[in-house]
């Protein structure tokens, strides 16, 4: 039986965050402690995961800050927008669905962007055969 649900991603699973970015072939620098984020204008934000400016291609570091809430997206929309990864947030949303179905056991079997940007994942359940 086919099932919808509209999710607004809340990013609070750390590991399924980093997995995220990941699957989008990029490395992540995962620090203990906030760090400085790195751009053009010398700024001060603060991130403990940090996307360097390099494999963006772009201008700044983006970030993804702890708060008592989950994590914080921090980046400079036009250097985003300029970058190789013009949709990054939107992407790592989706990235960080496709993680969080995996670790609750769910196999995606596809990704549909509807028109409106939108999309549908499709999911199974993984069947687990027990022995005797």
């Amino acid at each position: 039986m086919s099932h919808f649900t509209a999710v607004k991603t809340k990013i609070n699973d750390e590991n399924a965050l980093i997995k995220a970015i990941k699957a989008m072939g990029l490395q992540p620098l995962i620090h203990k402690q906030k760090t400085l984020l790195r751009n053009y204008w010398n700024t001060k934000d603060y991130a403990e995961i940090v996307i360097p400016k390099e494999q963006l291609g772009c201008q700044a570091d983006v970030g993804f800050a702890k708060t008592t809430e989950g994590f914080a997206y921090i980046a400079d929309d036009y250097e985003i927008k300029r970058s190789k990864f013009p949709e990054l947030n939107y992407n790592v949303a989706v990235e960080y669905q496709v993680a969080i179905a995996e670790s609750k056991g769910y196999k995606v079997m596809s990704r549909e962007k509807s028109s409106d940007g939108r999309v549908q994942l499709k999911l199974q359940v993984q069947q687990q055969i027990k022995r005797r």
